[in-house]
């Protein structure tokens, strides 16, 4: 599993969430959480506090990057988010 989340990583042009990589794996995120801080601890990955590039908000196990009520939510934007990132060798 280890070498299937640093694939995704590779993949990945841009920094990645526990969210996002839970739906791309389709593995719980609780499964993931461990494994993500081992390979921050291994240093192969990096974590960041702060916003996406795009919002996302995680709302019960849906994701929304948008809607019409966007602009009205109030969790869109103001959830602080982690996202990791490959640390290059």
């Amino acid at each position: 599993m280890f070498s299937q989340i640093l694939i995704e990583f590779r993949n990945s042009k841009t920094p990645l969430s526990l969210g996002g990589l839970s739906r791309r794996l389709d593995v719980e995120k609780s499964a993931l959480e461990g494994m993500l801080e081992t390979l921050v601890r291994k240093g192969r990955l990096k974590a960041s506090h702060g916003p996406l590039a795009e919002p996302v908000v995680e709302c019960e196990s849906v994701t929304c990057a948008g809607c019409g009520s966007a602009a009205s939510c109030p969790f869109a934007g103001n959830m602080p988010v982690v996202t990791y990132s490959l640390i290059e060798e």
